[in-house]
């Protein structure tokens, strides 16, 4: 487990990369950010396939090269599936959705930690479903 600290600093790193990405917060990244307290042993969010055009995948990559580059990060990996790195030690995990799902087509919108961030709506029913969203 990490500290509330330590992932709100990966989160925040998270916010910088993907701001200006339709992407959500899951799994107990989501449910803890909606409840005031992150906890957990990584930061995981997911965005959906159709916003993840060749230049957009382009932008991520050069950006987790530059934090490996300068030892933010000593980890990246890019799948069809995920986007996994880490931010100083906590491991991230972007799952990449491909398949269209009801709580994802109106998200929750919360603060937490001053940045407006997106979850699935309704969180309860997502959370059940999870392991099987793809």
């Amino acid at each position: 487990r990490f500290s509330t600290e330590q992932l709100n600093t990966a989160l925040r790193a998270v916010y910088d990369l993907f701001e200006f990405y339709p992407y959500f917060l899951l799994g107990d990244t989501a449910k803890s950010a909606k409840e005031g307290k992150l906890y957990g042993n990584k930061i995981k969010i997911g965005i959906e396939k159709r916003y993840l055009t060749r230049e957009v995948m382009s932008a991520i990559k050069t950006h987790l090269e530059y934090l490996v580059d300068r030892k933010y990060s000593d980890y990246m990996e890019i799948t069809d599936n995920l986007i996994k790195y880490t931010y100083q030690g906590v491991p991230i995990e972007c799952k990449i959705i491909h398949r269209k799902y009801q709580f994802f087509k109106f998200p929750d919108t919360i603060v937490y930690n001053y940045d407006e961030l997106r979850t699935p709506n309704p969180l309860n029913k997502y959370l059940k479903a999870q392991y099987i969203v793809r």
